[in-house]
C-alpha cells in the first residue's frame, strides 16, 4: 500500500471515529512532518510531498475540527502551517474564527513570518479573519499587529500582507463610520505615501456599506478646505462600481457639494461627475457645463458620454465614431434593447451597415441578447452581409435560438440561397450547425440541403481534407455535421429530395 493510500485511509478512520481517535490526530500530523520528503518523478526538485499527504489526512477531518476546535489539534496544525497547502491553510484560518485570543495570536504571529501565498482563497480567508479580530484585539496585549490601525495599514510588511491588511481594514471601515471618516480625511488631506492604501480602503469599504457616509463627511468640511484638498483622491476612490452603491439622494448631495469646485477642478473631477450624472440631476448639469473647459480629446469623450441623455434618434451613426466610442454606445444599446425598440433597431441597422468593425461588433451584441428581442427572421438580412464576422455571428445566434423555437422552411431556404456561393469555411460550418439543429427538431432533412451548393475556392474546410473548385452539396462537404449526426436520432429521418 502506498503512503498516499495509507494516509487517506487514516484520515477516513479518524473522521469516522472522531470521538475516540481525534486525540491521535496531532501524532499523525507530527509523523507526516517528520517524514523524509520523497521526490516526484514529474515535478522538479525540491518537491515536498508532505503537503499533499497532510491534505489527504485532513480533508475528511476539517468539518469536525471546525465544529469543535480543540487547542491540542490547532496547536499541532499551527506548528506545521508552513507545510499546509493553500486549501488546508484556508481551512485552518477558518477554524480560528471563534477560538481563544491566545490561539488566534499564535497563528497570526506564525503566518506573519512568511509572505502571503499567491492563492486567492488564502488572501480572502486571511482578510476576513483579521477583519473579525478588529477593533477588539487592538486592546488585547501582545496583538501581533500592534495597537493602532495606522501602524499596520501604512507600515511595511512581508510581501502580500499589505493587501491583506488593507482589505481587513476596509471590512472594518465598512461597519465603523468613525474609522471610515478618519481614512477618508487622511486620503483627502494626508501625506501622499498613504494614498495607495487609503484608495483601496475607500473603494472596498464603500461597497461594504460605507457609501452613505461620504456626503455627510463632505458637508462637515469647512468652506476653505478646497485649498489643501486632494480632489484626485476622491475621484479615483469612487469609480462607477462604487457610485452605484450610493442612493440617488447621496449622489445628488455629493454633486451639490462638488458644484462650486468643478470650475477649478474640471479635468480632475469630470470622471466622478460623469458617474454621478445618471442619478444626480446636478451632476448632469455640471457635466454639460464643464465640457468647454476640457482638453480636446477629453471633450470628445465627454460629448459621447452625454449621448446617453439624448434620444437615440439624435445619436450619430456608429460608423462615424472611434472604436472606443462605438464600444460605449453598443454597451448602452445592449442594456436598453430589451425595453427600447429604438435601441434594438439601431443595433440591427449598424449590423447591416457598411463599416466592418461597427457591423461585426453590433452583430456580436445582438447575439448576446436574450432571444426575445431578436427574431430568427431578423437575422436573415445579416446572413447576406459582406462581412464574414457578421455572417458567423448571425448563424451562431440562429443555431442557439433554434434550440428554443422553430424556424420555417422558407426562412431556412432564404439562408441557404444567400450562402449558395459562400467560400468561407467557418460560415459554411456554422450553416451546417444550423441545419443540424433544424434536423434535430424536425427529424427530417430539409429539401434545401440537397439542392444548395458551396463554392469552396480550394480552401481547407474539414481537417486536412481539401475540396476542389467544383460545386458540391453541403452534405458532402460537411459529413461531420449532417450524415454523422443523423444516426443519433431515435426517430427515423426522412431525406427529402
Amino acid at each position: 500500500m502506498t503512503a498516499s493510500n495509507t494516509v487517506q485511509m487514516v484520515g477516513e478512520l479518524l473522521a469516522r471515529w472522531w470521538r475516540s481517535l481525534s486525540h491521535r490526530l496531532p501524532d499523525a500530523i507530527a509523523a507526516i512532518a517528520a517524514r523524509t520528503p520523497q521526490p516526484h518523478g514529474r515535478l522538479p526538485h525540491p518537491y515536498d510531498d508532505r503537503s499533499q499527504l497532510l491534505g489527504w489526512l485532513l480533508q475528511p477531518c476539517w468539518p469536525l475540527i471546525q465544529a469543535q476546535p480543540e487547542t491540542e489539534i490547532l496547536t499541532a496544525l499551527q506548528q506545521q502551517v508552513s507545510l499546509l497547502g493553500h486549501g488546508s491553510c484556508s481551512r485552518l484560518i477558518e477554524c480560528h474564527l471563534g477560538v481563544a485570543p491566545a490561539l488566534q495570536h499564535d497563528l497570526l504571529r506564525r503566518l506573519l513570518t512568511e509572505p502571503v501565498p499567491r492563492y486567492e482563497d488564502i488572501k480572502t480567508a486571511l482578510a476576513q479573519w483579521i477583519a473579525s479580530l478588529l477593533p477588539a484585539h487592538l486592546e488585547v496585549a501582545d496583538f501581533p499587529l500592534g495597537d493602532r490601525w495606522e501602524a499596520f495599514l501604512y507600515e511595511s510588511w512581508p510581501p502580500g500582507w499589505q493587501i491583506v491588511l488593507t482589505l481587513a481594514v476596509a471590512h472594518w471601515a465598512g461597519r465603523d463610520q468613525g474609522l471610515f471618516n478618519a481614512i477618508l480625511a487622511d486620503g483627502l488631506f494626508g501625506p501622499t505615501h498613504h494614498l495607495g492604501a487609503n484608495l483601496m480602503v475607500l473603494r472596498e469599504s464603500v461597497m461594504l456599506g460605507a457609501a452613505e457616509w461620504i456626503a455627510p463627511y463632505l458637508a462637515s468640511l469647512p468652506p476653505d478646505c478646497a485649498q489643501t484638498m486632494n480632489f484626485a483622491f476622491l475621484a479615483k476612490g469612487l469609480p462607477a462600481g462604487a457610485v452605484k452603491h450610493m442612493s440617488p439622494a447621496g449622489q445628488e448631495a455629493i454633486a451639490q457639494w462638488l458644484s462650486p469646485h468643478v470650475p477649478d477642478q474640471a479635468v480632475t473631477l469630470w470622471t466622478l461627475i460623469n458617474h454621478l450624472a445618471d442619478a444626480a440631476p446636478t451632476a448632469r448639469e455640471l457635466l454639460i457645463a464643464l465640457v468647454p473647459q476640457l482638453p480636446k480629446k477629453t471633450r470628445r469623450q465627454v460629448e459621447v458620454q452625454l449621448l446617453r441623455f439624448q434620444p437615440i434618434a439624435a445619436h450619430p451613426p456608429l460608423e462615424t465614431l472611434s472604436k472606443s466610442d462605438q464600444r460605449f454606445l453598443l454597451a448602452m444599446y445592449q442594456e436598453w434593447a430589451q425595453q427600447d425598440e429604438a435601441a434594438l433597431e439601431r443595433l440591427l441597422a449598424t449590423a447591416r451597415g457598411k463599416q466592418n468593425d461597427a457591423a461585426v461588433s453590433a452583430s456580436r451584441v445582438l447575439a448576446d441578447l436574450d432571444s426575445g428581442p431578436v427574431s430568427l427572421e431578423d437575422w436573415v438580412p445579416l446572413v447576406r452581409s459582406r462581412f464574414v464576422g457578421v455572417r458567423v455571428n448571425a448563424l451562431t445566434a440562429m443555431a442557439t435560438q433554434l434550440a428554443k423555437q422553430s424556424v420555417a422552411d422558407a426562412t431556412l431556404k432564404d439562408i441557404a440561397i444567400a450562402l449558395a456561393t459562400e467560400d468561407n469555411p467557418t460560415v459554411g460550418r456554422k450553416f451546417c450547425d444550423l441545419v443540424a439543429e433544424w434536423v434535430r427538431r424536425r427529424h427530417r432533412v430539409p429539401p434545401v440541403v440537397s439542392r444548395c451548393y458551396l463554392l469552396p475556392a480550394n480552401k481547407r474546410l474539414v481537417g486536412d481534407a481539401r475540396v476542389s473548385r467544383e460545386r458540391r452539396p453541403y452534405a458532402e462537404l460537411y459529413p461531420f455535421s449532417m450524415r454523422d449526426a443523423m444516426p443519433r436520432f431515435a426517430v427515423p429521418l426522412t431525406l427529402q429530395s
